[in-house]
């Protein structure tokens, strides 16, 4: 086994998350030199290429994490937010879920497993 250098991504970030999904990998928001962001990534492994997606609709988010059950969403929870948003990887969009309720407090440098 050894490492292989992919293409970098479009955006450098950190305290960003990811998640794996269907042969790519996401990256959702982060901090760029102070800066948090809201810009959303995809990676095609197949293709080794970066791809942007749109914004995540709740504003710039760090510190949170990705987490994708079972189908084509994937959640995005925790950060500076009690929000929870949701990315439809079929139709690469934000879904608009009102019955998904608020955490009731932040949850900074969160974590998730399934």
């Amino acid at each position: 086994e050894e490492w292989t250098t992919m293409a970098p991504m479009g955006t450098a970030r950190r305290n960003f998350a990811a998640e794996l999904k269907d042969k790519y990998i996401y990256v959702f928001g982060g901090v760029f030199c102070g800066d948090w962001l809201s810009s959303t990534e995809r990676y095609s492994i197949a293709n080794n290429t970066w791809g942007d997606l749109q914004d995540m609709p709740g504003g710039p988010r760090a510190e949170h994490c990705a987490i994708s059950l079972t189908g084509s969403e994937i959640y995005i929870v925790g950060g500076d937010t009690c929000s929870v948003d949701v990315f439809d990887t079929a139709t690469l969009t934000w879904k608009n879920e009102t019955h998904l309720h608020d955490m009731p407090e932040e949850r900074h440098h969160a974590a998730a497993v399934v």
